[in-house]
């Protein structure tokens, strides 16, 4: 019987191999080509997986209350480790005005679960390995300068050896560089009409909103 341990290092390990596909294929998705949804749009629904394998939609969530959805990046990505330090510090500000969080990453139950234990994340979190509900928000992929602002020449000519390197120095981090390296990020404000109150898409990896910007339109909704 497979333990839950190789379970996730195969998950991971096929994670990576993804990663290595992309990252050598480079950035595709960069226009978009119909117009995406914006504030004042009803929020695209989805049945996702949640952490126990059960099945949850984000209406559930905005319907009782006003819904930040978060959009994650890669779990590899040094990004994703600073936000869910502010997300921490900021998460009783959100509960306090009335909303709730909910993370949508790219990663299946059993990596998610053990990401979310490691980053001390306390909000739910659904998981979209697929990215279409990432599609749906209209999160493109980055391109080059997005992800490897100040990086060396190697990377932006997509060099295979010094992808390989970073995968490897990120895995000895114990961040392994997994999924989607181009997926933008994004956070929603969704109201409990189900309708988008603050549309935020990453411009860059580091680009965090502010929170003062959803606690205030948290305090319009009142």
């Amino acid at each position: 019987m497979q333990s839950a341990d190789e379970n996730v290092e195969e998950l991971v390990s096929k994670a990576e191999a993804e990663w290595t596909k992309r990252y050598e294929a480079g950035p595709s998705r960069l226009r978009w080509t119909e117009l995406p949804v914006q504030v004042g749009d009803d929020a695209p629904d989805a049945e996702l997986t949640d952490l126990q394998g059960e099945t949850r939609s984000l209406s559930e969530f905005w319907s009782e209350q006003p819904t930040v959805v978060m959009f994650w990046r890669h779990f590899g990505c040094n990004c994703g480790i600073e936000r869910a330090g502010r997300l921490a510090a900021e998460y009783d500000d959100y509960r306090d005005a009335g909303a709730q969080v909910v993370v949508v990453t790219q990663a299946e139950p059993t990596r998610s679960a053990e990401y979310v234990e490691r980053r001390g994340i306390e909000c739910p979190v659904l998981c979209d390995p697929g990215r279409e509900t990432y599609d749906a928000f209209g999160l493109l992929d980055y391109d080059l300068p997005q992800v490897f602002q100040g990086a060396p020449d190697e990377f932006l000519a997509l060099d295979s050896e010094a992808g390989a390197g970073l995968a490897a120095d990120r895995r000895e981090m114990g961040q392994n560089m997994v999924d989607n390296p181009w997926q933008q990020a994004g956070e929603f404000l969704v109201d409990t009409d189900g309708r988008i109150q603050v549309s935020h898409r990453y411009q860059y990896c580091e680009d965090y909103p502010d929170p003062g910007v959803f606690l205030t339109a948290l305090r319009m909704l009142e």
